[in-house]
């Protein structure tokens, strides 16, 4: 599987598969108040700020997962339901 740059057009796809996944692993044991704001739209703010340190697998238009990476350190790494295990 190759790695990639983030292509700016997936914004909305990438903070679809981030707010999913988001919600999959935290929703159920993070503050109802937290999870409020776990908005999709929230994710796609960040996700627009970030999108120069976003590196994707799966072909441009359908990403299966994405880490963003921060200095010298991975930040957020997220998978898509449908590629968990593959």
């Amino acid at each position: 599987m190759n790695v990639r740059h983030a292509d700016l057009a997936e914004v909305d796809l990438l903070a679809r598969l981030w707010h999913g996944a988001w919600n999959d692993a935290h929703a159920a044991i993070v503050p109802e108040e937290l999870r409020r704001m776990r908005t999709l739209e929230s994710f796609r703010e960040r996700m627009a700020g970030a999108i120069s340190t976003v590196r994707v697998v799966g072909p441009v238009g359908q990403p299966l997962g994405f880490c963003m990476v921060k200095d010298d350190e991975l930040d957020q790494l997220f998978v898509a339901a449908g590629a968990r295990g593959t």
